[in-house]
């Protein structure tokens, strides 16, 4: 899973370099509360709004794995679809926000909706 800090703000959660992500509900936190916005790769999909800065591309057959930077933190999308975008390039991605979740910074434990 893909651990992206920062807090939530108005709009959805704000990555330490500003980069709003969005969320299907706010999961009972308050405005700047510091939270870790936890991803699974494949809830990354081609198509939106979202940068995601390319450092490598992985083509696999079915599936093309990019490690990459988002919101100033390194993750890793799986992607069904072909992925042109080659290293140095930014690849515009979406996010699922209802497969998002949401943990707490200091405990670590996850918020329930």
């Amino acid at each position: 899973m893909n651990m992206i800090p920062g807090e939530i703000a108005d709009g959805g959660f704000r990555t330490s370099d500003g980069t709003i992500l969005p969320l299907a509900d706010d999961f009972g936190a308050a405005a700047g509360q510091k939270l870790v916005y936890g991803l699974r790769p494949e809830a990354i999909t081609q198509g939106g709004t979202i940068a995601m800065r390319v450092e490598v591309t992985e083509p696999t057959g079915a599936e093309t794995y990019v490690v990459g930077n988002l919101g100033g933190t390194a993750i890793t999308g799986v992607f069904r679809d072909r992925v042109t975008a080659q290293a140095g390039q930014s690849l515009a991605v979406s996010i699922d926000p209802n497969a998002v979740h949401l943990f707490d910074a200091d405990s670590g434990k996850r918020l329930s909706r």
